[in-house]
């Protein structure tokens, strides 16, 4: 269980532009992510019970600042793995929840899957009461294979058998795909699990794609109440 006392700075937020991920020259942010040689398989969707997180996490109010992570290069790239780590504040998250909590100034990016909370949910997971404000920047999705890699506000890939529940959360900041994935304002994408959102908004993009593209397979089963977001109603079906 873990419980802020007060506001996280994991980073200077005054030494990147949280938009684009640019560092200012001579500054060396650190990195937030879960690189191939901790997670085993190499896999964020699929990695064993040790790599993912278990446990509880209360903002108490405050807010994480200076979340970063980029796809790495050269010889980074060939220790961990380009394509092969997921991003967000609990890369892969198990079981437990998020609550009471603002992640601001944060760039988060990835070639797989990357959500400001959660690359990938795999089991019951409540998120309650957060934001991701208009500070926060969340990139993803390279891959142009379907399933394999996808981009949400607040969580990227819903795996299969996970039950995970949104209350009272918005994300306002910005979002884009990098490559060929698929991305959407709360939810990437979600196979063969069950979700819900109640209270919840998205700006600049849709919560999540109502058509058997943005939640595909079996990953049909899910409930929205009181969920709205600032893009027209004929964008939820689009991809």
């Amino acid at each position: 269980y873990y419980k802020l006392t007060n506001d996280i700075y994991v980073n200077d937020v005054n030494a990147v532009d949280w938009k684009t991920g640019t560092v200012n020259e001579g500054y060396a942010p650190e990195q937030w992510f879960v690189s191939k040689d901790q997670a085993g398989l190499g896999y964020i969707g699929y990695l064993g019970n040790t790599q993912q997180f278990n446990g509880h996490i209360d903002g108490n109010g405050y807010a994480v600042h200076g979340i970063y992570y980029r796809p790495l290069s050269g010889y980074d790239a060939e220790k961990y793995g380009t394509y092969t780590t997921g991003a967000g504040l609990v890369p892969t998250f198990s079981s437990g929840s998020v609550s009471d909590l603002t992640i601001k100034n944060s760039y988060i990016s990835s070639g797989r899957f990357v959500g400001a909370i959660s690359a990938v949910t795999t089991a019951q997971v409540l998120i309650t009461n957060v934001l991701v404000d208009g500070s926060a920047s969340v990139y993803g999705g390279n891959s142009g294979s379907y399933g394999s890699s996808a981009a949400g506000g607040f969580i990227g890939y819903i795996q299969g058998k996970s039950n995970t529940t949104l209350t009272n959360c918005g994300f306002a900041g910005s979002i884009k795909k990098t490559g060929g994935g698929h991305y959407w304002g709360l939810i990437g994408t979600s196979y063969n699990s069950k979700f819900t959102l109640n209270g919840c908004f998205s700006v600049g993009r849709a919560p999540l794609c109502s058509s058997s593209k943005g939640v595909h397979g079996n990953g049909r089963n899910f409930a929205l109440s009181n969920v709205y977001s600032t893009v027209a109603p004929s964008e939820w079906n689009t991809d």
